[in-house]
């Protein structure tokens, strides 16, 4: 992999603080939307001990997340924490195709990366702080309030659980 490349994150990868911590350098590009899946949390995380978020194909849904402008080395940290290893990957890597949402370039389509979970299992609740780290990155990049709403209204458990 050569050069910069472009990342889609839709779940607490859209938290400004935690990518500056994880992948320093890494530049927003657009906000976005992937067509045809759902946001779902279909994996308990060992790491953060609850539900964690996920894309799922479904036809007639939206994802909306942000893209960001990354490297090689920042893809080497995120395949780490997102738990990529071939023969056991939690999260695997994949191409897609996401919709710039506004700007000059709104409506077109650029390809990127994005991880969504390798072995699913029915929805997990994700912990309330983990949740809000996703909520916060939503609200930071002014994605739509319907949006919002939809993660707001995301059962959770409490940190203490």
């Amino acid at each position: 992999m050569n050069g910069p490349l472009l990342y889609f994150a839709y779940g607490s990868n859209m938290n400004p603080g935690q990518m500056a911590a994880r992948c320093p350098g890494a530049a927003f590009v657009c906000r976005a939307t992937l067509a045809h899946h759902k946001l779902d949390f279909t994996r308990d995380s060992p790491v953060r001990r609850c539900g964690v978020a996920d894309i799922v194909a479904s036809p007639s849904d939206r994802v909306w997340g942000v893209v960001w402008r990354v490297t090689a080395e920042h893809i080497d940290t995120l395949d780490r924490l997102e738990g990529h290893r071939p023969g056991e990957d939690a999260y695997r890597r994949i191409d897609r195709q996401v919709e710039v949402a506004d700007g000059p370039r709104a409506g077109s389509l650029l390809e990127v990366q994005t991880y969504e979970v390798a072995r699913k299992i029915p929805f997990v609740r994700p912990k309330e702080s983990y949740l809000a780290l996703i909520i916060a990155g939503a609200r930071h990049w002014g994605l739509p309030s319907g949006w919002l709403r939809e993660l707001e209204a995301v059962e959770t458990v409490t940190d203490s659980d």
